[in-house]
């Protein structure tokens, strides 16, 4: 039983640190901004 129990909740462990593979950045990406940096970079 107690074997049982260990397989559940090693299976739902697993499951659950997979189910976020997705983060969302800290700062959200703005176009204007990474166009600026780009052409500071090309300097």
């Amino acid at each position: 039983m107690k074997r049982i129990l260990l397989s559940f909740l090693a299976a739902g462990s697993i499951l659950a640190a997979t189910a976020q593979t997705t983060v969302a950045p800290a700062i959200p990406r703005d176009e204007k901004i990474e166009q600026q940096v780009e052409a500071l970079l090309k300097k």
